[in-house]
């Protein structure tokens, strides 16, 4: 009887013992993952040189681009016991893929960062290092050469044209995460077209009506700062001329020229500027359209100059200034009046460079291959002054 309390007393005072090595064995708990922050909007560049792709950069010879960059949190709920590898994926109608090669200036969309504060990123995985209990991922968004501004990447709702970055969390490679597939959150970028687009559309039959009849006029639209010509469209025959000027342009003044180069009657002009992520002139309005008029004493050819480079051709009769917008990031806060030049639209024998500048090479690919159909109520200015 004793011998049996004896062994009794003994698996009674060991079994605490074995319960509580058998806990040390559970598992952690594991961390729940999230976004603090699911979706976010921004403009395609910050209104700066350094917003464009390094491409672009090196190419125009702006010095050392790096983008803009936007960032977003993955937070869990407690800080990780252990490393994890977390599969993700990326989808969207931005591209990350860079077309390198081509000679149109084409550039991918963005780019993720491949590490960050307790992170590393490859084309498939996130690792994240143990103790880590959020990690901030960073977007490279590039402003490039193209107006992206097509009925397709319209959206009503903003009323803008907008590219999607979607980052998806797919499901736990490895590591204490508890992760429910069936969800796989996710996080979406858009990114809205900020360029500005001009137009130069004119009218021979002086009836001011939106029925534009160009007649037999041929005019041509310049814009260029400080002596170097930024973009031009000089369509042949009576094909209305349009363009534009990309939102990571410098800060500047940009002078415009719609010199009339052929023509036997008068003419009504009508400049638009439409600007996709910001306002033109003190209206505050996205879009404004200035009017002049012309007569047949302004029309003015001009005639290459063969003495010009090959690539950099000279001209005769450089584009009288017709009117000045000042940038300041991505708007254009000052727009000059229209002011008609006495006799020619251009300034006699002046030598100016013209169409092809150094940066022309990559210059604008699209023109206006990709011009917006969908545009902002615009505000009509009569801007003509008459100059002394």
């Amino acid at each position: 009887m004793k011998r049996k309390n004896v062994w009794g007393w003994l698996l009674a005072a060991s079994l605490p013992v074995v319960l509580a090595a058998c806990g040390d064995d559970d598992p952690p708990p594991k961390a729940k993952i999230a976004f603090p922050e699911t979706e976010a909007r921004v403009s395609e560049s910050d209104g700066t040189i350094k917003s464009f792709h390094p491409d672009i950069g090196t190419g125009l010879k702006f010095g050392a681009t790096t983008g803009r960059q936007v960032k977003f949190k993955i937070n869990f709920d407690k800080p990780l016991n252990d490393k994890a590898v977390i599969a993700y994926k990326l989808t969207g109608t931005a591209s990350n893929v860079n077309p390198n090669g081509t000679t149109d200036g084409a550039v991918n969309d963005y780019s993720l960062a491949e590490s960050g504060t307790g992170y590393t990123l490859d084309d498939d995985n996130i690792t994240v290092e143990k103790g880590v209990s959020s990690i901030e991922i960073a977007i490279n968004v590039y402003e490039d050469l193209s107006l992206e501004a097509t009925e397709a990447s319209y959206v009503e709702a903003t009323d803008s044209y907008e590219e999607t970055v979607i980052f998806t969390l797919k499901s736990v490679v490895s590591g204490p995460i508890d992760f429910d597939v069936a969800t796989q959150p996710e996080y979406t970028l858009s990114i809205y077209e900020d360029d500005t687009y001009i137009s130069l559309q004119w009218d021979t039959s002086g009836s001011g009506g939106d029925n534009l009849d160009p007649g037999d006029a041929d005019l041509d639209l310049f814009i260029w700062s400080e002596g170097e010509t930024i973009n031009y469209s000089v369509n042949e025959g009576t094909a209305f001329e349009d363009m534009f000027v990309p939102a990571g342009f410098p800060d500047a003044v940009y002078d415009m020229g719609y010199p009339y180069y052929s023509g036997t009657k008068a003419v009504d002009f009508y400049a638009t500027f439409i600007n996709l992520g910001g306002t033109v002139g003190s209206t505050n309005k996205p879009a404004v359209e200035y009017t002049g008029h012309y007569t047949v004493e302004n029309v003015n050819t001009y005639s290459a100059d063969q003495e010009g480079e090959e690539g950099h051709e000279h001209y005769k009769g450089a584009p009288q200034i017709i009117q000045s917008l000042t940038k300041s990031k991505l708007s254009y806060p000052t727009v000059t009046a229209v002011v008609i030049p006495n006799g020619t639209s251009r300034i006699g024998d002046n030598v100016f460079t013209a169409k092809y500048s150094s940066r022309r090479s990559l210059l604008l690919k699209s023109k206006a291959t990709d011009q917006p159909k969908l545009f902002p109520a615009f505000t009509k200015e009569d801007d003509t002054t008459a100059r002394d």
